[in-house]
C-alpha cells in the first residue's frame, strides 16, 4: 500500500514536470490531450509511476523498509480530539496575531515610502 501510495504521488509530481517541461522546450502543441482528455505529460507520468511500483516491489531492501516503517506508524501515539482542538485555536490565534503585526509593518512602511516619495 505504501509503494501504491509513493508511486501515485511521483506520479502526480512528474506530471506536473513533465507538463512545465513539454511547455518549456517542445513545439507548441505537442502536449494535446490523447485519449479522454489526457495528455501526454500525464500518460508519461503514470508510466514513471507504474515503473517505479514494479522496480520497488521487486527490491527486498524496500520491502523491508516500508514494513519497518509501517511498523513504526503503529507505535505512534496520536493527539485525541479535544488536544487537536485546543492546538489548532492556539495555531489559529497565533496566525492572526502574527498576520496583524505583518499588516502593521507593511501599512508603516507602505506610509513611510509614500513620505519619502512626496519630499522628492
Amino acid at each position: 500500500m505504501t509503494t501504491l501510495v509513493g508511486a501515485l504521488s511521483l506520479a502526480w509530481t512528474c506530471s506536473f514536470a513533465f507538463a512545465a517541461a513539454f511547455a518549456s522546450f517542445s513545439e507548441p502543441g505537442t502536449n494535446r490531450p490523447i485519449v479522454l482528455g489526457v495528455r501526454l505529460s500525464g500518460v508519461l507520468a503514470l508510466a514513471v509511476g507504474v515503473l517505479t511500483v514494479i522496480i520497488l516491489q521487486r527490491h527486498q531492501a524496500y520491502q523491508q523498509y516500508a514494513a519497518e516503517v509501517v511498523e513504526e506508524l503503529r507505535q505512534c501515539v496520536f493527539p485525541d480530539r479535544d488536544e487537536t482542538r485546543s492546538d489548532s485555536i492556539v495555531v489559529i490565534i497565533f496566525s492572526v496575531i502574527i498576520g496583524g503585526v505583518l499588516w502593521v509593518f507593511d501599512y508603516a512602511s507602505g506610509a513611510f515610502t509614500s513620505f519619502l516619495y512626496d519630499l522628492l
